[in-house]
């Protein structure tokens, strides 16, 4: 498909075509093999109990034995 590239303040843009209707915002674009990739950017969508359900109890973690502290000279 065919689009324009066109100046815009001291940089450069390019015109997306409706059809693709992406929302505006953050993109993140890279250059590869003479082409040009437009990802826009994602957000992380937690569901809405993630954290609630997330827990760590350090009681279950028992911490194995250390042994003594040797000093060592490099």
């Amino acid at each position: 498909m065919k689009t324009k590239i066109f100046k815009s303040g001291n940089s450069y843009a390019v015109r997306i075509p409706s059809q693709f209707s992406i929302k505006p915002g953050d993109a993140n674009i890279d250059f590869k093999d003479n082409t040009f990739i437009i990802k826009p950017e994602q957000e992380l969508d937690w569901p809405a109990d993630y954290f609630d359900k997330l827990s760590v109890s350090p009681s279950n973690i028992e911490r194995p034995e250390q042994g003594e502290i040797r000093e060592i000279n490099l």
